[in-house]
């Protein structure tokens, strides 16, 4: 891989020096404006190897299921755009950007996992998380969401720490309730507002993502997941077609 890596940053200064490459990259709409100079001029011979390095390292199907596909891409990305790989570098608490939620509690949490989203860092603090999916995955791990921050007292800790769920009592029936699959969060939801709390879940739910999902994230198009849960949290049914479970602290 280290020669393919020597490969990659000779290309990319010729790329720089023929103007078609820029030193600094700072916000995704230019690295797509790149990636799509590449599709346009893919008979050229630097296009086409760039465009030839993703799909041998990244989408062949001998290669698509391996972990490390994940980590090829984004040190192709941090490469090609002059980013660094967060997993090489200490992350660090920025949290001058994030407003004050409720308490220091659920405000250090929500920092803390802001800091875990990020892949890659580039120069004017452009960060990007990024996500590599089969074409028939279900499901994305969306990564840290602390959950004793999100129900910190809301009177349901009891059933956070169960994966299969734990038996209570919901309108008077026996059910399971906890994180740990789509059947029982729900019934943790609706336990929520039998209890009159699902609106202060709400409310702390989209602070919480707004500042967590403050940076970009490349699957395979840009995706603003704050509107997408905004849009749907008011129905707890409607909520459920996006958010299925915690699997520990990752949503």
């Amino acid at each position: 891989m280290t020669n393919n890596h020597n490969i990659l940053k000779l290309l990319k200064d010729i790329l720089i020096e023929n103007k078609n490459l820029k030193e600094n990259y700072s916000n995704i709409d230019e690295l797509v404006s790149f990636f799509k100079y590449l599709i346009k001029t893919r008979e050229n011979f630097n296009s086409a190897y760039l465009l030839n390095y993703l799909y041998q390292n990244i989408s062949a199907k001998d290669v698509a299921k391996r972990k490390t596909t994940a980590r090829d891409f984004e040190d192709y990305l941090a490469i090609l755009f002059n980013g660094k790989v967060t997993d090489e570098t200490k992350r660090q608490n920025n949290d001058n950007q994030i407003k004050q939620i409720e308490n220091d509690f659920i405000t250090n949490f929500t920092i803390s996992n802001k800091r875990e989203k990020a892949d890659i860092i580039f120069e004017n603090s452009f960060a990007l998380s990024v996500k590599t999916l089969m074409s028939n995955n279900k499901e994305i791990n969306l990564g840290s969401f602390e959950k004793t921050a999100l129900f910190y007292e809301l009177d349901i800790y009891d059933y956070l720490g169960e994966r299969k769920g734990k038996e209570g009592v919901l309108n008077g029936e026996k059910v399971k309730i906890g994180l740990g699959s789509k059947t029982v969060l729900k019934n943790l939801l609706f336990l929520l507002k039998e209890k009159n709390r699902y609106n202060t879940f709400k409310t702390r739910f989209l602070k919480m993502a707004k500042a967590i999902f403050a940076d970009d994230m490349l699957i395979a198009i840009k995706n603003d997941f704050y509107s997408l849960f905004k849009t749907h949290i008011d129905s707890i049914d409607d909520f459920m077609r996006i958010v299925n479970r915690w699997e520990g602290n990752s949503i």
